[in-house]
């Protein structure tokens, strides 16, 4: 007798030894990132590299590749459904393999690709490269026509039009006013600022931090003074070349479009000039120090206040005349003068 011919089953067995044995043949060729699947590789290029996201979330326009990855994105940021929550920092996640993500990298600070120019720590090493390529190497070819931030990828430029310059923060605080475009954004920052939850302090100037990568990176460009890109005209540092180009726009060629109708005070972001009316003119400021009674719109600057002006610890030295600072960019304006 014939026997019948079973075409799918081998087929089968070897597609699955290539899945299960990790094996991912499709390398992206502008990163590290591999696929098992030569359609996912150019679905990670389209959408990632050359910026094609045609569905669009209408509340923080960002952008996305897949009909369904914009569906996860509403329930997950816009309305919350984030099941798995961090005990830490109280950030929700709406799987579980998320939430020990974040702990393993964010909190316990398992980033085993390090950047070498500025110390940041990343979990992939994909990341670190499109890091590097996007921060340090300035490969930002999509730039902002308001404030010229640039961006590695188009739904990064999207989301901070939406954000930054059109307003679109639906979630805000309701102790100091300040605006986030995601949920997640809001609840870090009542943990961080308004509740004071920041485990992770600075051991030279008391500072504290949610996130240990934040600590580590306050404690190499602050107190460590790693910060190589510096400003031509006044000398300050930074440690990112996006952070100075938006200083030299901002501070020396004054492109400040967003103004107060108060006062006339202009800011690079609608944003910053949202907390300035707020604080300045609205005088929403319900942190107070018990000893002067200065007000403060966070929990945060009150603590710097407190630390820096009444307990004098300024850890900061001039390094031509025995004044000290509690802020290292007091440090740098101070520096001008003998210089």
């Amino acid at each position: 007798a014939k026997k019948t011919k079973v075409p799918s089953q081998r087929g089968s067995e070897t597609k699955r030894k290539v899945v299960n044995g990790g094996e991912r043949p499709f390398a992206c060729s502008r990163c590290d990132k591999a696929f098992k699947q030569k359609s996912s590789l150019t679905q990670h290029i389209s959408g990632v590299h050359d910026g094609k996201r045609p569905f669009i979330c209408v509340t923080c326009g960002k952008g996305f590749t897949e009909k369904g990855n914009l569906k996860k994105h509403v329930k997950g940021i816009h309305e919350g459904k984030r099941p798995f929550t961090c005990a830490i920092c109280g950030k929700g996640f709406t799987q579980k393999s998320n939430l020990t993500q974040h702990i393993s990298g964010v909190h316990e600070g398992n980033r085993p690709f390090t950047c070498a120019t500025c110390g940041k720590g990343f979990t992939q090493k994909s990341n670190l490269t499109q890091h590097i390529s996007g921060v340090h190497e300035g490969n930002r070819p999509f730039t902002c026509a308001t404030c010229g931030k640039g961006f590695a990828q188009k739904g990064n430029l999207t989301q901070h039009i939406s954000g930054v310059h059109e307003g679109k923060r639906p979630f805000t605080c309701a102790t100091c006013g300040k605006g986030f475009a995601q949920k997640s954004h809001l609840t870090q920052h009542i943990s961080g600022v308004h509740e004071g939850k920041r485990p992770f302090t600075c051991a030279t100037c008391g500072k504290g931090f949610a996130q240990k990568g934040d600590l580590n990176r306050h404690v190499k460009g602050v107190h460590e003074g790693k910060r190589p890109f510096t400003c031509a005209i006044c000398g300050k540092g930074f440690t990112e070349k996006g952070h100075l180009n938006r200083h030299i726009s901002g501070v020396h060629e004054g492109q400040r479009p967003f103004t107060c109708i108060t006062c006339g005070k202009g800011f690079t972001e609608k944003g910053h000039l949202n907390r300035h009316i707020k604080g300045v003119h609205e005088g929403k400021r319900p942190f107070t120090c018990a000893t002067c009674g200065k007000g403060f719109a966070q929990k945060g600057n009150l603590t710097q206040h407190i630390s820096g002006v009444h307990k004098k610890e300024k850890p900061h030295t001039c390094p031509y005349c025995p004044k000290r600072f509690a802020q290292r960019n007091s440090l740098a304006e101070h520096i001008r003068t003998h210089t």
